[in-house]
């Protein structure tokens, strides 16, 4: 199997995968001496293994970005710019990583067709590399149909009609009478209304 991308710095390297997701950079100061680095972005935090690394690259990035900068720095052949590069390698798989053409081999361990990796930010507790729905500080509530901490919430809750979910002003089932001076329900009629009809 062949992926390509953009080349930074050339050189032809094989090794070892050392994979940094998003949501785990913090993993990249367990980096093994020798293995090629492959994340879906650098920064600066990661420039002190780029002299350990054999090869660097990224699913995002071009000739500009922090690991074509500084993988040239080195001398350490690079590539970025890999679409979907993180959906098709796995940690410790052997890779050959040839940046004087902008390709990457490997053998498929993959069985079927592997889905983009989405990098998103998780709209509830706003933290980047997972969706809201497999967060594992949030939940969806079953009667507010938000996502929520999982510590617990209060909902909002309709004081007319007692349901959860919703705050009397946006609530379907009831609305606000200026004559009563109350919420009542949609098909409210006063009794003088009633008997002009």
């Amino acid at each position: 199997m062949e992926l390509k991308g953009q080349k930074a710095c050339k050189g032809i390297v094989t090794g070892k995968v050392f994979l940094v997701r998003p949501d785990h950079e913090s993993r990249i100061n367990e980096f093994i001496a020798g293995d090629i680095l492959v994340a879906y972005r650098t920064t600066p935090d990661f420039t002190h293994v780029f002299g350990l690394a054999s090869g660097i690259v990224t699913q995002i990035g071009g000739v500009l970005s922090h690991a074509a900068i500084v993988s040239r720095e080195y001398g350490v052949p690079c590539i970025v710019g890999v679409k979907d590069l993180l959906s098709y390698l796995k940690d410790g798989q052997e890779i050959t990583l040839n940046a004087d053409n902008g390709t990457i081999t490997y053998e498929s361990i993959v069985t079927q067709k592997p889905t983009s990796l989405i990098i998103e930010e998780c709209s509830y507790c706003n933290t980047i590399g997972h969706l809201v729905q497999n967060c594992d500080d949030c939940e969806l509530c079953d009667d507010c149909s938000e996502y929520v901490s999982k510590e617990g919430h209060d909902c909002p809750w309709c004081s007319y009609c007692d349901t959860s979910g919703h705050t009397t002003d946006d609530c379907d089932n009831c609305k606000y009478c200026f004559d009563c001076e109350g919420y009542v329900d949609n098909d409210h009629e006063h009794a003088f209304e009633a008997e002009e009809a």
